[in-house]
This record gives C-alpha cells, structure tokens and sequence, in this order.
C-alpha cells in the first residue's frame, strides 16, 4: 500500500472517531526565523497523538520480520545531523542546524511497546539554546486497505516537556547525558494531539512520511493548522515543516523544500 493510500485510511478512519477538540497555540515544529533566532518559542500545546484506527491488527500477531523494521527505522533516527551543507548552498532559506535524536528510556522500550527518543535542536552558533526540545515515541502497527490486506505504518508522536521554557533548558545536552532527563517519565510529557508522523517503509534503510490531514494545529503567522513531511535514509534526513491558514494558504516554512540533515559525527 502507497504512502497516500495509508494516509487516506487512517484519515477515514479517524473521521468516523469520537471528535476531540484542537487547542490552538503557537506552532513549535518550525524551524527558526531570522527574526526569531535567540528568542524562545512561546510554550507550545500539547502535540500529537492520532487515535489509531479501529482495523489496526493487535501487536503481538506482528511477525518478527516486521517488527524488526521498526528497530531499522529507530537506528536510522538515532545520532547526529546538520544542514550546514544545505546552509552554505542557499544561506537565504536554509539556516544552519544541529539536530540530535538518542534513545532513551530502554528499559520500557521495545518492538511492542515502542521505542523513546529525545530530540533537540539548535542553530550551530548557539548550540546551548535549542529551540526545540521534544520527546518521541516511535512504533509500529498495522492498516488494512479495503481488501484487507494489511500494511505494517510507522509512527511518530511527538511529546513535549514538561515545564515553561526556561524550565526545559535544563534539559539541554539530554542527547548525549540521559540523567539529565532524571525525574522524567512518560506519563509527565505532554502529547501534542494531531502531529504524528505516519510513515512507511519504501526500501532497504528508507523511510517516508507526513502528518495526517489537517490536524496538527498552528497559529504562527496567522496558521490554522501546520504540516510536516519526513525522509529517513542511511545518509541523514529531510523535514519539510508548513503552516496554513483556512484558506489552505501556506503562512509559514520553507518553499523550496524541506531541510536536509545530514549525518555527522556526535560533538
């Protein structure tokens, strides 16, 4: 089953769920503006977290050949990134990043239960204020398509910290020292409902995926909701992040596309 094709299910399927109300905030999966570097984004909403559909098939009837994909996927994620590449090519849209994603938590984690990373990222010349501190949780399940046959997704949620901004600093440089993360748990982190990442596997170490439909709520730049696309490989990653307003008019984010993370050694 083709990446849409998943996408249109689980937007089906959603749709006939119990709707839940979006609580609209500032927007933090962006990446940084020119006029907003050294400043904080304000305190975002809680994140993510699409009600799975109802055809999901139970986890333990995975075969373990597929669930090992789902650690194929997590080894890909894991390390560090930059643009600085992609910065130097076209200094106008692209600023120069460092993204960092380690695992965390490994004793809750696993095939069944998913696997937890913390994620931060900073423009390269301010490496101790990341703009974006977040936790993942990534797992595996099953879609069925309307024959039946069933297509194992990859899944994304994105957490947030708990705290104000000033209280997640601290949690700065978790990537490469887990205790700093002490006194976390998951039950304390805050989804951010509608911004999963849903993702399938499109090849030997290759990954892609997208938010689902419009649910992922914005209010940067006069957004109503915000997008993001997502392309895993051995080398590094791409994010294409958007904002749109009602009129399904993009407000915010790259137009050229998205910004690529290449693979580099951790520092």
């Amino acid at each position: 089953m083709k990446l849409t094709d998943i996408l249109a299910t689980i937007t089906l399927a959603s749709a006939l769920l119990p709707a839940t109300e979006l609580h609209a905030a500032p927007d933090p999966r962006s990446h940084p503006t020119k006029e907003s570097i050294g400043d904080r984004p304000a305190t975002p909403p809680a994140d993510d977290a699409n009600t799975p559909p109802s055809d999901l098939a139970p986890r333990e009837e995975m075969p373990k050949e597929t669930r090992s994909n789902l650690q194929e996927l997590v080894d890909l994620m894991v390390g560090s990134f930059s643009s600085e590449k992609q910065h130097k090519e076209d200094s106008e849209n692209f600023f120069d990043i460092r993204l960092h994603m380690a695992p965390i938590w490994k004793d809750i984690s696993s095939d069944e239960k998913g696997y937890w990373l913390y994620v931060e990222q900073a423009v390269a010349a301010m490496p101790d204020k990341p703009y974006r501190q977040r936790v993942y949780h990534v797992t595996m399940e099953y879609v069925s398509d309307q024959s039946g046959t069933a297509t194992p997704v990859f899944k994304s949620a994105v957490y947030l910290l708990p705290g104000t901004p000033a209280d997640v600093l601290k949690f700065t440089g978790a990537w490469k020292d887990e205790k700093k993360l002490e006194g976390v748990t998951p039950e304390n982190l805050i989804l951010r409902d509608g911004c999963t990442v849903v993702m399938s596997r499109t090849g030997e170490g290759k990954f892609e995926g997208a938010t689902v439909g419009k649910g992922c709520p914005s209010e940067r730049g006069g957004a109503k909701y915000a997008t993001a696309e997502v392309h895993v490989n051995k080398d590094g990653l791409q994010t294409w992040d958007r904002g749109y307003n009602e009129k399904d008019e993009q407000v915010w984010g790259a137009e050229k596309g998205g910004y690529r993370f290449e693979r580099v050694e951790e520092k």
